[in-house]
């Protein structure tokens, strides 16, 4: 009798320790696949509207009759921005990416190789080309992206700019402004 009870003792444990591990292989793995959520604000302004993880701003930087401009960027450092230009006096006239990025490549180039690749950016569900711009400034290598979204039936020129090293970090607010842009 001491032998079954032993037995059955044993087996209760085993199930126990069995149960108990499973039930936490399970918190882990629902953990694993539900990622915090980062924090955010929106922003409206200018025409448009879109979230933005709150360790970093967005401000109006000018909105004169010939140009209009936001800056999304970190709140602290300036490793990282994103900003959207809108023509509002040709507010339907499709923009020139190729004359764009000559513009932006030859502002880097001083001094300095840059180079650029053609590339894709998916702006409020729809995909936009891009043209992807390397250089190295002060030794630290960056990336520009450059498109030319059309956002509400409006040409925006957009630009995101980021260190290398903070490319993470970037594609975080990258993401999050791209992906909730909408008219507004």
């Amino acid at each position: 009798m001491n032998k079954t009870l032993s037995v059955l003792t044993l087996a209760t444990a085993c199930i126990a320790i069995a149960l108990t591990g499973c039930q936490g292989c399970s918190k882990t793995e629902a953990a694993a696949d539900a990622a915090p959520a980062v924090p955010v604000k929106r922003f409206t302004g200018l025409g448009v509207t879109f979230e933005l993880p709150t360790a970093f701003k967005a401000e109006l930087v000018t909105d004169n009759p010939e140009l209009h401009q936001i800056a999304v960027g970190q709140i602290e450092g300036a490793g990282i921005q994103l900003v959207l230009r809108h023509f509002p006096k040709k507010p339907n006239t499709p923009l020139d990416l190729e004359a764009i990025t000559a513009a932006e490549k030859k502002g880097l180039e001083e001094g300095r190789e840059a180079v650029v690749t053609p590339g894709k950016v998916t702006v409020a569900g729809k995909q936009f080309d891009a043209r992807i711009l390397k250089a190295a400034i002060l030794g630290f290598p960056q990336t520009d992206t450059i498109a030319v979204p059309e956002i509400g039936g409006r040409h925006y020129l957009l630009i995101m700019h980021a260190a290398d090293e903070d490319a993470d970090k970037a594609k975080e607010l990258f993401d999050k402004v791209l992906s909730t842009i909408g008219p507004g």
